[in-house]
């Protein structure tokens, strides 16, 4: 482990880039490897907890790589974790979002009984590529009634401009590092 390299250096070389996946012309930049690293995912949580003073009522993943970073985040918290998942994976009632990916469209959903009014929400991936993803799960936070404390990703994609569409909620978002 490279502990002597800042986080977000550390991070972005842990990251594998597989050219042409899922589809042509896209470069996937995978997490995984940054996961496998104990030492690399307690440094990013420590930075997480230090940028956001005070925590959230509620850490809210998005499917499914913003579980492993939501997850731990909300147990250092000691904070409810919800899920915001793709269409028809989530049982009983569920608010529906769609939106507009890098390479395709989907539905998000959330089960209506996830959160409660006015609770503050910080909604967490594992990328921010052109904000669809974390769009939908503020609309869905916002249907529930409860308030989009800020965003936190590992990663951003600043070419994708994704940033862009979340000024929109009026909420801080962060990430860890840069592309």
């Amino acid at each position: 482990m490279n502990s002597h390299l800042p986080i977000d250096v550390a991070i972005r070389n842990a990251l594998v880039s597989y050219p042409n996946f899922p589809k042509p012309g896209i470069v996937f930049k995978d997490i995984s490897p940054v996961f496998s690293n104990p030492e690399l995912v307690k440094r990013m949580v420590s930075q997480i907890i230090k940028t956001w003073k005070t925590p959230p009522d509620v850490v809210l993943g998005i499917e499914s790589r913003g579980f492993l970073l939501g997850s731990v985040m909300a147990y250092e918290w000691n904070r409810p974790f919800i899920m915001a998942r793709k269409k028809g994976k989530l049982p009983g009632p569920v608010w529906q979002q769609s939106y507009n990916l890098e390479y395709n469209t989907s539905v998000l959903e959330l089960q209506q009984n996830a959160l409660k009014q006015n609770q503050n929400v910080l909604i967490t991936d594992d990328v921010l590529a052109t904000g669809g993803t974390a769009s939908a799960a503020a609309q869905l936070v916002l249907k529930s009634g409860a308030r989009i404390m800020g965003f936190q990703f590992l990663l951003t994609l600043e070419n994708l401009k994704g940033s862009e569409l979340l000024r929109t909620f009026k909420a801080p978002y962060f990430e860890l590092t840069r592309l």
